[in-house]
C-alpha cells in the first residue's frame, strides 16, 4: 500500500482556506530568486497527519519534496506525498504529510478535525517524532 494511503484517522473536508505555499524560510533569500516568492493555495481537506492543498502546479515539485507552508499564521513544513493535476486549470492538488518537528502545524490540523474523528494518538506522535518511510 502506498504511504499516502495509510490513514490514522479520516480526512475532513474544510471550507477552502488560504494557504501560503512555498514560503521561504528566510524572507531575504526568497526575494533573491525572481518569481520564487510565496504562492497562494487553498486548503481542501485535513487529516491528523496531512493536508490536501490546491496550489499552482509546479514542475520542480515531485513526491518527497519538502515545502514550507503557513495557514492561519501557523508555519510548518510538509512533505509532498501525492500530486494530481486539476484538469483544465494551472493548479494541482498536493497531498502532503506534516513533517516531523512541525508540531504547531500538526496541532492546528488536529484542532480542525471533526469532533468524531477517531485518532490513534500514539501512532500520530510516533509519526511526528520519527516520520514515515
Amino acid at each position: 500500500m502506498p504511504p499516502y494511503e495509510r490513514r490514522i484517522g479520516h480526512r475532513v473536508e474544510v471550507e477552502p482556506l488560504e494557504v501560503r505555499w512555498r514560503v521561504p524560510d528566510d524572507p531575504r533569500r526568497g526575494r533573491r530568486r525572481r518569481g520564487q516568492g510565496p504562492q497562494t493555495g487553498a486548503l481542501i481537506d485535513v487529516s491528523v497527519s496531512g493536508l490536501k492543498v490546491r496550489a499552482p502546479a509546479a514542475t520542480d515539485l515531485s513526491v518527497g519534496a519538502r515545502v514550507p507552508i503557513e495557514i492561519d499564521g501557523v508555519a510548518g513544513t510538509v512533505a509532498v506525498r501525492r500530486i494530481i493535476s486539476v484538469p483544465g486549470t494551472r493548479f494541482a492538488d498536493y497531498g502532503v504529510q506534516i513533517s516531523p518537528g512541525s508540531y504547531r502545524l500538526a496541532a492546528w490540523a488536529t484542532a480542525h478535525l471533526s469532533q468524531g474523528a477517531e485518532i490513534d494518538e500514539a501512532l500520530w506522535r510516533s509519526l511526528l517524532d520519527h516520520g514515515t518511510s
